[in-house]
């Protein structure tokens, strides 16, 4: 059985081909009506290609396929959008202008006024500038003169000697005697601290004398000796 609508099939017997659906779907038609007739399919196609033949539609040369996508791109553009782009522009030109002029004279102004007032004010700058120079320098010297006096009434007057031992690098076994008379003798622990004091003169013996540090009379005198080193010092009652 043939799948063509009756339709098709009468169009086809007349030549009636702006009837059919397409030029592909008649070719189909034909092949099929061909072998259910007993005919060749082939000589059934050349027969509709002459009765009917295809047409090829001549390709635009390069030139013309410009042309034709520029109208396309530009189709809507028309004269007096020109007229008013240009205008438009024109106007944006002349406001841009016109804003850096304004602005270049202004910062002229600015500058020339700012330079007098620099000039009016140098002479009257210099003048406070070597005041406070100088009121700086007595104020200096006046703080100098201060903080030594500060430091001469609030620094200790000892009398006699003072020791203070820290035991900061480790242990370290001491032997202190003020006076002739031996008032210590043990062994300091590591961040351990003593102080001693005698009215005319004290002896101090360190086992490991590079683990002590040693403050006489306010004054600090750092490490006798080395690590492991045996070291005696005498200290005098200051005068």
């Amino acid at each position: 059985m043939l799948k063509i609508r009756a339709r098709y099939l009468e169009a086809l017997e007349k030549e009636e081909f702006d009837q059919m659906p397409g030029r592909v779907y008649v070719r189909g038609f034909v092949r099929s009506y061909a072998s259910f007739l007993g005919m060749d399919p082939g000589e059934a196609l050349a027969l509709l290609d002459e009765a009917w033949p295809e047409q090829k539609e001549e390709e635009p040369q390069p030139e013309e396929r410009e042309k034709e996508l520029f109208r396309a791109t530009f189709s809507w553009w028309k004269p007096r959008y020109t007229r008013y782009v240009l205008g438009v522009v024109a106007v944006a030109l002349l406001f841009t202008l016109n804003l850096i002029w304004q602005r270049g004279e202004g910062y002229e102004g600015q500058v020339a006024e700012k330079s007098k007032v620099e000039e009016k004010a140098a002479p009257q700058r210099e003048t406070v500038e070597r005041k406070a120079d100088k009121s700086g320098v007595r104020n200096d010297q006046k703080k100098e003169e201060s903080t030594q006096e500060k430091k001469e009434e609030t620094a200790p007057r000892y009398e006699g000697v003072e020791l203070v031992l820290t035991a900061n690098r480790g242990q370290c076994w001491i032997s202190v005697t003020a006076d002739g008379n031996k008032v210590f003798e043990g062994i300091m622990n590591q961040n351990e601290v003593k102080t001693f004091r005698a009215n005319r003169a004290m002896t101090v013996k360190l086992g490991n004398a590079g683990a002590v540090q040693v403050t006489y009379n306010g004054q600090d005198v750092g490490y006798l000796g080395g690590l492991g080193e045996v070291v005696v010092k005498e200290f005098a009652a200051a005068r």
